[in-house]
């Protein structure tokens, strides 16, 4: 699979582009506890960020995981590495020192948070990594892909053959998903410490949970027959989905473990069933060339970096106006896609440092 695989790249722009929609709807949703929380609120933004939450970082960390795989291969491990590190650590650099540690210091003067910057402490238990934590994630993923390619290398173990139909290769590719996000769950009920945060890398339980989804994109990637299995028959995830919802409904005991072993398997079916569903989506309305999509997967990244804190600046500016918190939704989100899209066209494009600042590249 060496052919430029377009509804993927489409997909993972506008799942980082989706941040823009999160965060804003987190301003004015009503049980939300983001940085900056208005008055003008509406239960609709909580059904938003909920389903947002649900399925937007395990696609990205599903294709992230496939282009994991893809450049490995195209490029050699040694290259990826070169490459892949330095695409991560300088972006997360620079966005930490010039625009989140400057956000702070806003917030901090408005008493809107109460971060002390040279506390030790506070720095390392990631007060002030924000939206950037899905890019230490990554690189943590990379790391363990590097030790595991060079372990494998070294035994020489040989890739497995699938010969099923596409039911059997679905079964065996969800099945993969649902037992890893099970042992997880196993794990961190075993050990509930899994669940405290290791600094500024979060709970371990979540470094797990986000790594099936990246492992499961190298998977597809190595095994391109299990991504046309989930692409042509992921539909019968949906069924599955609605067979657990209808057991839950009619199970008495709500507090037995039969219960919460269909809840656990009900929320992860319903991840995949959402993932499928937007892989389905770019597969069959983005699966072609085109200027536009090559435009956006290069400007996700800017996009991505910049938006937190310009939606910080603006949620603050439009608490002062008493306006429905749809008519303050649609104003921020158009403002902060606006502005990025401006500071990416404009600046950070035509500005060798800044695209290598914003890229690292």
């Amino acid at each position: 699979m060496n052919k430029r695989i377009h509804y993927m790249d489409s997909a993972r722009s506008i799942l980082m582009s989706m941040g823009i929609i999160l965060h804003t709807a987190n301003v004015y949703s009503i049980n939300g506890d983001w940085i900056v929380s208005d008055i003008s609120q509406s239960f609709l933004f909580d059904i938003v960020t909920n389903l947002i939450h649900t399925f937007r970082m395990p696609a990205f960390f599903i294709i992230s995981g496939f282009f994991c795989a893809l450049t490995i291969k195209k490029y050699g491990i040694y290259k990826f590495s070169k490459i892949r590190f330095k695409r991560i650590l300088i972006p997360f650099l620079f966005t930490l020192l010039f625009l989140n540690i400057p956000q702070t210091i806003y917030t901090n003067n408005l008493n809107i948070t109460d971060i002390n910057l040279f506390n030790i402490d506070n720095l390392l238990n990631g007060s002030i990594i924000y939206h950037l934590w899905f890019l230490l994630y990554i690189v943590i993923y990379y790391i363990f892909i590097i030790i595991l390619y060079y372990i494998f290398k070294k035994i020489k173990i040989s890739k497995i053959k699938i010969n099923y139909n596409h039911y059997i290769k679905n079964i065996i590719f969800n099945g993969f998903v649902f037992l890893s996000f099970f042992i997880n769950l196993i794990i961190a009920y075993l050990f509930p410490s899994s669940y405290n945060n290791i600094y500024f890398l979060g709970s371990f339980y979540n470094i797990l949970y986000y790594f099936i989804f990246f492992a499961a994109g190298y998977i597809l990637y190595t095994y391109p027959e299990l991504l046309r299995s989930f692409i042509h028959k992921g539909w019968m995830l949906w069924i599955f989905f609605m067979i657990l919802h209808v057991d839950s409904f009619y199970l008495l005991d709500k507090s037995g473990i039969l219960f919460l072993l269909i809840d656990n398997l009900k929320f992860i079916c319903l991840v995949m069933c959402l993932v499928y569903t937007t892989l389905l989506f770019f597969k069959i309305f983005f699966n072609r060339p085109s200027k536009l999509w090559v435009y956006m997967s290069e400007s996700s990244y800017s996009i991505y970096l910049l938006h937190h804190s310009i939606i910080v600046f603006g949620a603050i500016i439009l608490i002062n106006f008493n306006l429905s918190p749809f008519i303050k939704f649609g104003i921020l989100f158009t403002i902060t896609l606006f502005i990025c899209l401006f500071l990416h066209e404009y600046i950070i494009r035509r500005s060798k440092i800044l695209r290598y600042a914003f890229n690292g590249k």
